[in-house]
């Protein structure tokens, strides 16, 4: 698990490469109509700037550090019906490391309006180690959600790996929660 990072195996995955929702623009246009619904009231992610990789939100990958069978955990005991999920498991030490950041998303109400630039900070492995729990904020947050019968977003408040760049997911292990 320790230089492990997971990515939810997408539905709709067209070929073996994971790709930024900027680069399946122009690959997959109507995957990418789909896929930018998901940023629906949260239209100002995709102009938000990654200070530490010099690029748009969209223009990277989106990885957890969380193993996915605790993440799994967290959203049912706050209230999730216990489904099926399956992730890539990637190893980071074979990602460019200059393309690697960790979003901490700690502040949740200000991330509603805009994305702190404070909490992205360079990718190392001892920092990767660091962000392996699941915060407090979005465990209550989860449970807040399925208590008021809202769907939550299942990695809110959880911090992030972002990387710039593709992965090639043909030789990634795959975990099924």
């Amino acid at each position: 698990m320790q230089n492990y990072i997971y990515h939810l195996k997408p539905k709709d995955l067209k070929g073996t490469v994971l790709q930024p929702l900027n680069q399946i623009l122009v690959s997959y246009p109507d995957l990418y109509t789909r896929k930018v619904k998901k940023y629906a009231g949260r239209e100002f992610l995709l102009e938000r700037n990654i200070p530490t990789l010099d690029c748009l939100w969209n223009d990277v990958l989106h990885l957890s550090p969380i193993e996915p069978t605790q993440w799994k955990k967290a959203l049912v005991r706050a209230g999730m019906e216990d489904k099926p999920f399956t992730f890539y498991k990637i190893d980071s030490t074979l990602l460019d490391q200059n393309n690697l950041a960790i979003y901490l998303f700690k502040e949740l109400e200000r991330f509603r309006k805009q994305v702190p630039t404070n909490e992205f900070i360079p990718f190392t492995p001892e920092k990767l180690r660091s962000v392996r729990g699941i915060p407090a904020v979005a465990q209550i947050y989860f449970k807040d959600c399925y208590s008021s019968g809202e769907k939550p977003l299942l990695f809110f408040g959880i911090p992030h790996i972002l990387y710039k760049g593709t992965i090639d997911i043909s030789q990634a292990g795959t975990i099924t929660v």
